[in-house]
């Protein structure tokens, strides 16, 4: 498993690389997406214990507080309200990431 990014100053996300899966984990969410396109999404409970959204999810699209992930035809769309977007291409597993440029000089990973 490989860290393709991360926010290192505040840890409001992680997104890491499998071999055939790709994971973004936020404070809300934890979301897998399979090269299959199949989708598991876990939703969490905030540090001050408020429920943001119901647990297991594996259809979409699924909404949390902050996060929505949704199929765009054979893509699958991640986009959350810290400046995150994720698309990826099902039929090729090719993933692009969009980050905000106000994480410049706050995230790591690996390039």
């Amino acid at each position: 498993m490989y860290v393709l990014a991360r926010d290192v100053r505040d840890n409001k996300f992680t997104i890491l690389s499998q071999e055939t899966a790709i994971i973004v984990v936020t404070e809300d969410s934890s979301v897998k997406i399979h090269e299959d396109g199949r989708v598991e999404t876990i939703v969490k409970v905030t540090s001050s214990g408020k429920k943001v959204s119901d647990g297991y999810h594996s259809e979409l699209p699924v909404e949390t507080f902050n996060t929505t992930i949704q199929r765009e035809g054979s893509f699958i769309v991640l986009r959350h309200d810290l400046g995150l977007e994720i698309i990826c291409d099902v039929e090729h597993f090719l993933c692009t990431f969009n980050i905000a440029k106000w994480y410049h000089g706050r995230m790591a990973g690996k390039t």
